[in-house]
């Protein structure tokens, strides 16, 4: 049974210091053996004593910004209950930091910490209110970082968002994708590759190769001969990623065409490296030029 008694703001305040004062600092934070107690006080309040904690956090900007210390007993408090044996009040935290990431009463600074502190401990259940999120221009990144840190649960909405949002937040959907090698991704990452947006295509280009299949190679190879400057070595980059990932994945064959590519074609002295790069990697794989 929750206490509602519990006094929160003076809970908080009974945190030590993140180092003793008159010491040297080394940024250990408090005890654990004092800290604890706290957590646990404040977890026995149930869910009224956890809102009047994420009430009392505010960005140091806001006038009613008291001290550090609000913010300070939220993180110490996302990692305690990261234990194992703390997963009903890790479920129940991670809950009220989606409400309240959602939630415009709070600013949008002190929502992206609340984003931020969601990482450690967010699950499946929180992912449809991050892709919410994923769009917003201050908060989109941080959600974004959220779902690829739930993992594999996320990849729907991830793969989902790339048709709903835009600029630098699909920049950082792409990523999430490429890193985790979603291949249900790869229809929706084939178009991007003709985006207007030049940080778009490089991004796709980087999490196509990232997936590895050989159907890609002939049309990262387009991409990356018909490409300019900046982008042209970034499209190259992201062929020689390919062939490797072909290579390590026993489609050996596949992978000497792209090094046979750029072998016969980066005739350039300027692209002499490449040439020979591409040589080297085809002697590796026993295949006379």
């Amino acid at each position: 049974m929750a206490d509602n008694t519990l006094d929160i703001k003076a809970l908080v305040e009974q945190m030590p210091e993140v180092d003793k004062p008159g010491t040297p600092s080394k940024f250990t934070g408090p005890a654990w053996s004092e800290a604890e107690p706290i957590y646990q006080k404040i977890l026995g309040g149930g869910d009224p004593a956890l809102k009047e904690l994420l009430g009392l956090v505010k960005d140091p900007a806001d006038p009613g910004f008291a001290n550090y210390k609000a913010e300070y007993v939220l993180h110490g408090l996302v990692v305690y209950v990261g234990r194992p044996e703390q997963l009903k009040h890790k479920e129940r935290l991670a809950g009220l930091l989606a409400s309240a990431m959602l939630d415009a009463n709070y600013s949008k600074a002190t929502r992206g910490l609340f984003i931020r502190e969601l990482q450690w401990i967010a699950g499946p259940a929180q992912v449809n209110d991050l892709a919410r999120l994923a769009g917003d221009e201050e908060l989109g990144l941080y959600a974004l970082a959220c779902l690829e840190a739930v993992g594999r649960p996320a990849v729907r909405a991830l793969t989902r968002s790339l048709s709903q949002i835009t600029g630098r937040n699909l920049v950082g959907a792409i990523q999430a994708l490429g890193r985790w090698e979603v291949a249900e991704a790869a229809p929706a990452l084939r178009r991007l590759l003709f985006h207007q947006d030049q940080d778009v295509r490089l991004a796709a280009g980087w999490a196509l190769a990232r997936l590895g299949e050989a159907s890609d190679a002939n049309r990262l190879l387009k991409m990356a001969d018909a490409a300019n400057d900046y982008e042209k070595i970034k499209m190259t980059d992201a062929c020689l990623l390919l062939a490797e990932k072909l290579a390590a994945t026993g489609k050996p064959r596949e992978a000497v065409k792209i090094y046979q590519h750029f072998q016969r074609t980066r005739t350039d002295p300027k692209e002499r490296h490449l040439k020979e790069a591409a040589e080297k990697a085809l002697t590796a794989l026993n295949v006379a030029f």
